[in-house]
């Protein structure tokens, strides 16, 4: 019986533990976390070509009746890092699906906003990684700031 109970705790330690690597955005549950070659193949499919990068994930978070994906990939170097970014940001005046693009600083990071998709976006570059977040609700901006709170 005492065995069952500590295969039991551990368990649930596990389970609780799975997304460990994301960010915990207060008020929403990760409902799916995808890394290496699974989160490398759908970000390369979002920049419409492969791109180099150490590391890389795609959360998705289920925020009440919201949704909430961020896609991060993590360079070597934080040069590197900057000419990812540089590359994306560069494409989106001229974007068919994204649209509106206006700057702001949330906690002391420069982010870049888009619409588009159904959602809005949020992308930034912080040290060696590169987050875009999509979300849709009323107050994505609270999203963003709890994304770069985790960060920070």
């Amino acid at each position: 019986m005492k065995l069952k109970a500590i295969f039991a705790v551990f368990m649930f330690m596990a389970a609780a533990n799975v997304f460990a690597g994301v960010p915990a955005l207060e008020g929403c549950e990760v409902v799916s976390v995808k890394t290496g070659k699974d989160s490398a193949k759908d970000i390369a499919r979002l920049h419409g070509k492969e791109i180099e990068f150490q590391s890389s994930y795609v959360a998705e978070y289920k925020c009440g009746g919201e949704q909430a994906v961020i896609w991060a990939s993590f360079s070597k170097t934080k040069d590197e890092a900057e000419e990812l970014f540089k590359q994306m940001d560069d494409k989106m005046p001229s974007s068919k699906v994204f649209r509106n693009l206006m700057r702001m600083k949330t906690d002391g990071l420069d982010v870049a906003y888009v619409t588009g998709m159904g959602m809005d976006n949020y992308y930034f570059l912080d040290g060696k990684g590169n987050y875009w977040l999509a979300a849709t609700g009323k107050d994505t901006v609270l999203l963003l700031k709890k994304l770069t709170k985790t960060l920070r």
